[in-house]
């Protein structure tokens, strides 16, 4: 499971917001204290918005600027990112193959664009039904 910690921004019936702060390597990597790299990534900090479900639990039992744990399990992570990535690269890659095929170097890029716009937009389409959402949500672990 891939874990991360979050603060309550926003308390609601059925559901939190959470922010969290994106981190990278540098926060693992021995040299971090004189690397300019690591500089760089502590100016660049973005946040996130999550919207966690509550899953039974009471309002009640959470305040605003708390921190709790959520968490995602890895095989919904990765079939997400082959959903998100992979499908509109491949359907990019095939649509190239096919113009190319069909009529040279125009078609070629123009099945490219339209494999690409195709991908994505299923992607974003099987992402957003409804039977997804909860799977691909994360979930409180405390």
């Amino acid at each position: 499971m891939v874990e991360e910690e979050g603060r309550i921004i926003a308390v609601a019936e059925d559901h939190l917001w959470l922010q969290t702060t994106q981190k990278s390597s540098c926060d693992s990597c021995r040299g971090r204290n004189v690397c300019g790299q690591r500089l760089l990534q502590n100016l660049n900090e973005s946040h996130g918005l999550l919207k966690v479900p509550l899953d039974g639990r009471a309002q009640r039992d959470f305040k605003l600027q708390d921190r709790v744990s959520i968490g995602i399990e890895e095989s919904t992570l990765v079939r997400a990112s082959a959903i998100a990535y992979l499908i509109p690269l491949l359907m990019l890659i095939v649509l190239a193959y096919v113009g190319q095929q069909l009529g040279g170097e125009g078609l070629s890029i123009l099945g490219a664009v339209l494999g690409l716009l195709l991908g994505s937009l299923w992607g974003r389409y099987r992402l957003a039904a409804a039977d997804c959402q909860s799977r691909y949500q994360p979930r409180l672990l405390q």
